[in-house]
């Protein structure tokens, strides 16, 4: 049947809907980031100055998530960090070297920054390893009074 007769019996004719315009892409809220690309080489002096993370998001005055959440963002971010911290363990290890000789030197103190900061390089590790008679497993044996423990 034709649409002139289908609109003659009476029957609606059905119109093609309009196709709705391509979405734009979807912005972010909230307020805008304060990210800007000159701040790569602002951490990278920091890190020259044995500086660490938590001083270089305070120097940027952002908080540390926000430091942490555009190294994942920012590639250009992430690899000044990463130059950054290099050049941070690099001044403390010249700290170290300078402090050999020297009576006023705190070697603890300078031993445990490093550690903690630079744990890859400074892990302190140790293993314990325990074994029964000829290295046999431990074995364990509980009495009936140990059971009620």
């Amino acid at each position: 049947m034709s649409s002139t007769k289908m609109e003659a019996a009476g029957k609606p004719t059905r119109t093609p809907k309009a196709k709705a315009p391509p979405k734009a892409a979807a912005k972010k809220s909230g307020r805008p980031s304060k990210y800007q690309p000159a701040m790569c080489e602002v951490i990278v002096e920091l890190g020259l100055k044995g500086k660490s993370k938590a001083q270089m998001a305070s120097h940027l005055n952002i908080a540390r998530s926000t430091f942490d959440r555009w190294l994942e963002e920012h590639q250009e971010f992430r690899e000044s960090w990463e130059l950054a911290d290099t050049h941070a363990q690099a001044f403390w290890e010249e700290i170290g070297a300078g402090g050999v000789g020297n009576k006023f030197f705190n070697d603890r103190a300078w031993s445990l920054q490093v550690r903690n900061r630079f744990p890859r390089d400074y892990k302190e590790s140790r293993e314990l390893e325990l074994s029964g008679v000829g290295g046999a497993p431990i074995q364990i044996v509980m009495t009936p009074a140990d059971a009620k423990l």
